[in-house]
Parts: C-alpha cells; structure tokens; sequence
C-alpha cells in the first residue's frame, strides 16, 4: 500500500492504493474526491437514465457512470460522472478502465470539486481532446455544453437553464426541468 503522501503519482502508483476513498490524478497530483450529495446522485442518474435511453435506442455506444477510471495519461486519471465512448472509439474500453478520451463527459458540480471541473478538468478535457463536454450546475438548475472546434479550444454549444442538444448525441434533447424536478 503506497502512503497518499507521494509527490508525483502515476496510474501504476494509483492502482496500488487500497482505501475505500475516490481518487483522481490530475498532472501527477492526487486528488481526493468526497462522495457525492444525495442531490448530485439523483441528478446524475436522471441524466444517465436519459441519455442511456437514447444511445441504446439508436446503437451510438457505451454509456458509463462513477465510479469508473478514465486514463487519459500515465500522470492524468479521472472519473467522470457520466461519459459516452462511442461505437467508433469503443476500441479504448477495458475490462478496468478507459484509456483515452471519451466521446463526451458530464461533470456535476458540487462545492468541494467545482474548482477542479470548471477549471482544471476542462483544461485537461481540451488538451485531450475529449470532443463535447457538460458542465451541469445544480445550484443554478444550469447546463453548460462545450465542444471543441476546429483550433482544438472549447467554444460553447448550449448554455441553457431549460433544453439543452448534444453536438455528439444528434437528436438527443433535454428538458432541464426533468433532470432538475423536486431538489435544491
């Protein structure tokens, strides 16, 4: 068992650990993630059920939900709250983890990892080309969806408070209130 006092961690380092907490690594740092709220779990699984339905309707792929690794490098591993790998890249989906970018990730923020995902997963996100990703802000019953253009930087596709459409998931709508019903 390694000590999560290590400077700089790699995947080999963080498959060694054994404790019953959430981690991530982000430019070789150890990250611990708290367990999500109650709220952040039901929103998260509104949008999984939703957005399941619809990739499996349709034949586009794998949808996945925390926890599950995504390696983008041997010093960057995160667990998303949703991400969809689609048939064309399923390729990158191991028995243990993903390894590579997903098609499109979904992070719901919560006050001790908003931080992180608007700022530091989003940096990394882009530099590895994850295609399309969903910035969902419960506080403010927000969805924010960046895509990558052409220059390889995040513009915004959706930033709604009541429907929002995927870049990647064509045809797919959301209707916020759905997904938001009954909290906060």
């Amino acid at each position: 068992m390694l000590t999560v006092n290590k400077e700089k961690w790699s995947y080999s380092d963080y498959l060694l650990l054994d404790d019953d907490h959430r981690y991530e690594i982000i430019g070789g740092h150890l990250e611990m993630t708290p367990a999500p709220s109650v709220n952040h779990q039901v929103i998260s699984k509104r949008l999984f059920i939703r957005l399941n339905s619809f990739v499996e309707d349709n034949a586009l792929g794998t949808m996945l939900y925390a926890p599950v690794d995504v390696v983008l490098s041997d010093e960057d591993v995160f667990e998303p709250d949703i991400l969809f790998i689609s048939r064309h890249n399923s390729h990158i989906i191991e028995d243990n983890a993903v390894f590579g970018p997903p098609d499109l990730v979904i992070e719901i923020l919560s006050l001790s990892t908003q931080y992180r995902d608007l700022h530091e997963k989003r940096m990394m996100y882009q530099r590895y080309k994850v295609r399309e990703y969903w910035i969902v802000d419960p506080f403010n019953r927000h969805v924010e969806i960046l895509i990558l253009n052409d220059k390889g930087s995040y513009i915004t596709h959706a930033n709604s408070e009541q429907y929002i459409s995927s870049n990647e998931l064509k045809g797919l709508e959301v209707d916020l209130d759905d997904i938001f019903k009954g909290w906060l």
